[in-house]
């Protein structure tokens, strides 16, 4: 879990990881998102008010 912004270059550092699942308290940028998506990314967004939102190619996960 990150509370950072989620920005182009976290989501490259979690793909070079290797990590799968990204869980951030910030909104992803539009272009975290087509980056997560292109590389099959998992990404869970926190919002502090509201339901989680999940930004993922694998619509399997269960927010």
């Amino acid at each position: 879990m990150v509370t950072s912004r989620c920005s182009l270059e976290l989501i490259q550092k979690v793909l070079r990881a290797g990590i799968q699942t990204l869980v951030s308290l910030s909104s992803p940028t539009g272009l975290a998102l087509q980056w997560a998506r292109r590389h099959n990314l998992n990404l869970i967004h926190l919002p502090q008010h509201s339901a989680p939102r999940v930004y993922s190619p694998a619509m399997e996960i269960q927010a």
